[in-house]
């Protein structure tokens, strides 16, 4: 969700994990859309997030997004169930959804500037001098994978397509921009390892710089 609001140029609010209250209070503001991130685990609480919305702001349309909504087509047998839920289901990259569904161009370089974890990455190095040092961040690589394994539920997600967010040069300035905030951070991306000329550049990039 941080990664979506950052990148389709209109103001927005992003909540994670909030309570009862604070998310009824947010839901009163009346926002042209609230998109909610499905979880397999946490799906009868997205489903009373969703009421929940449709009771207090009805003009509100409601966006469901993530790897829980490959579990829809279980519960709603069909689109016109569904609808009571949600106005629309986001598949795949939802930057490149979101920026379609408001008429926005899209987009090659994302912004992606996740906030720090409070989980320490204890194996990388930390310096107790920057402001706010400890804790974690994510930067991603790239969604999806061509191997379409049967087990494999992103690789569905997203129909067998890999979608490159950052290339190597990207991932460096990221990797940069949190070490000088003291996060360590994790690279998302299910097959990297196999990507030899984007590892390479990275692992250039990273041993050329003399910060």
């Amino acid at each position: 969700l941080h990664t979506v609001a950052q990148n389709i140029g209109v103001p927005c609010v992003v909540l994670e994990m909030p309570g009862w209250e604070t998310f009824e209070n947010e839901i009163k503001n009346n926002y042209d859309y609230i998109g909610i991130t499905c979880n397999l685990v946490h799906m009868d609480t997205i489903f009373r997030m969703c009421l929940r919305i449709r009771e207090l702001a009805p003009k509100t349309e409601i966006i469901l997004g993530g790897y829980g909504i490959q579990s829809l087509g279980e519960v709603f047998s069909n689109d016109g169930e569904l609808k009571g839920i949600a106005d629309h289901i986001c598949h795949g990259d939802g930057v490149r959804y979101m920026r379609a569904l408001l008429g926005q161009e899209p987009i090659k370089n994302i912004l992606e500037m996740q906030p720090s974890s409070s989980s320490n990455l204890s194996f990388l190095p930390q310096s107790e001098s920057r402001e706010g040092a400890g804790g974690g961040s994510c930067l991603t690589s790239g969604l999806g994978c061509p191997n379409l394994c049967e087990f494999c539920s992103t690789s569905h997600f997203y129909e067998g397509q890999y979608i490159e967010l950052h290339d190597a040069d990207a991932l460096f300035d990221g990797l940069k921009r949190n070490l000088r905030r003291g996060c360590g951070t994790s690279i998302w991306d299910e097959d990297l390892p196999q990507k030899k000329e984007k590892m390479t550049r990275l692992r250039e990039l990273i041993q050329n710089d003399k910060e």
